[in-house]
């Protein structure tokens, strides 16, 4: 007997009514109101069905709903992922231009153009590439933009890569070469843009934006490793390159037309160790140390939800119980 095309929608509308996300795969034209009633429906032909439902598959069996999970679930961590990257790159170039104009100094246009349009948006493009997990874990990925883990790792890294621009802008006034921006104010009659506080930031912000696209690239268990994305890993490899190469051996077209100041060998040399440090600290930070803290809150927060639960349950069903106990004395002592 052919079910009826309402039944089958009042279904998807009683799982839906209990709060649970609903899926529902059809054929054929009496599926169209299930379809459009579940949260996700999915057509296996190309009939009547496949207008009413947001997913089409090729694949005539049910097989097809794996596919559109590990789809789903890496788009979603993706999304999360560029987020995380723009919130960071925006509010940590905000501090440094900030700290730079507090010196009496500003960035380049060169600099700038390099920052936002080759570095930033080739790192962003490329790793928003990496193709999802074949195999589905029993994990679930962040649905919530203020969630505690995503708050966490974009407070974290901004907050510790903040420290570090203060950190780089004090250690090079220091240093006996450093010349303070008045004196090269006056030698060139008040006009100044590049400085030495510009060029240890500049180096220091391009070391972050390839390490922030690193601590950021989840691979698994939603997407394949960030290595298994050939975009992604050949970016890598041109931007850390330049950035090596323009900090530790400069060329005098890059060093002239981005106006770096010139710094000891070696002094670049302990940038450069200091910078890839950094690196790995803030992929350590946002792969391990994050991910503990996330699962420490998560089992936190269901141990408070079950304790919660479970004080309801028992001021819910303490008075039914001695009402029931009542009752049963009552009756047998009128038998």
């Amino acid at each position: 007997q052919e079910t009826d095309p309402d039944e089958k929608a009042r279904l998807v509308n009683l799982y839906k009514e209990r709060d649970l996300v609903t899926g529902m795969c059809g054929d054929g034209a009496n599926d169209c109101a299930a379809l459009r009633a579940a949260d996700v429906g999915v057509s296996l032909s190309d009939t009547e069905a496949s207008i009413a439902a947001p997913f089409t598959s090729k694949i005539q069996d049910i097989s097809c709903i794996i596919k559109l999970l590990a789809e789903g679930r890496a788009a979603l961590t993706t999304s999360f992922q560029i987020f995380k990257f723009i919130v960071f790159y925006s509010i940590a170039q905000c501090f440094m231009v900030g700290l730079l104009y507090y010196c009496g100094s500003d960035m380049t246009d060169y600099e700038y153009i390099y920052n936002d349009v080759i570095l930033s948006f080739l790192l962003a493009l490329t790793f928003s590439k990496t193709k999802p997990n074949k195999n589905l874990s029993v994990l679930r990925p962040s649905v919530s933009l203020v969630s505690f883990s995503v708050l966490t790792s974009i407070v974290g890294q901004i907050l510790m890569q903040c420290a570090i621009f203060v950190i780089v802008v004090q250690v090079v006034k220091q240093e006996p070469f450093y010349k303070p921006i008045k004196e090269e104010q006056e030698e060139n009659f008040g006009h100044i843009v590049g400085s030495f506080e510009n060029t240890v930031a500049f180096y220091t912000s391009n070391f972050q934006l390839v390490a922030a696209s690193l601590a950021f690239s989840v691979g698994k268990p939603f997407r394949v490793p960030f290595y298994k994305n050939i975009y992604f890993l050949l970016a890598l490899v041109l931007l850390s390159t330049y950035n090596i190469w323009i900090l530790v051996c400069p060329d005098k077209y890059s060093q002239d037309i981005l106006m770096l100041r010139d710094l000891p060998q070696e002094f670049r040399l302990k940038m450069l160790i200091v910078n890839s440090l950094n690196l790995l600290f803030m992929i350590f930070y946002d792969q391990v140390i994050v991910k503990k803290c996330t699962w420490y809150w998560e089992a936190k927060s269901r141990e408070a939800q079950q304790r919660t639960q479970a004080v309801s349950y028992t001021h819910l069903t303490l008075p039914t119980i001695y009402s029931v106990q009542i009752s049963v004395v009552a009756v047998s002592l009128k038998k």
